[in-house]
């Protein structure tokens, strides 16, 4: 399990993970009312990765991230469509 500090880190770990496993990817949100933070896992059953977050902006990057796999998830693209579009992502800097 891998707990990540940086969101843009995070964020291309769990694009990678997205690409290379797209049938085993799955995402899970948590939010822990004691704390008041929001929990993010992503895992393809062999590898775990997790942010922490309580800062608002950070929670507005999740849910581009939820769009972005949900969309992914639910289409008909093939891989390679799908890993030139993340290669593109990595280049324009998505991640804000």
């Amino acid at each position: 399990m891998v707990y990540y500090k940086e969101w843009d880190r995070f964020y291309e770990a769990s694009l990678r993970m997205f690409i290379r496993a797209p049938e085993k990817t799955r995402y899970c949100f948590k939010y822990r009312g004691v704390r008041k933070r929001l929990v993010l896992t992503v895992t393809d059953s062999s590898k775990v990765l997790k942010f922490c977050t309580d800062q608002r902006a950070d929670i507005r990057k999740m849910e581009k991230l939820t769009e972005w796999m949900l969309l992914r998830m639910t289409s008909m693209q093939t891989s390679e469509e799908i890993q030139t579009e993340f290669a593109s992502l990595l280049e324009g800097g998505a991640a804000n």
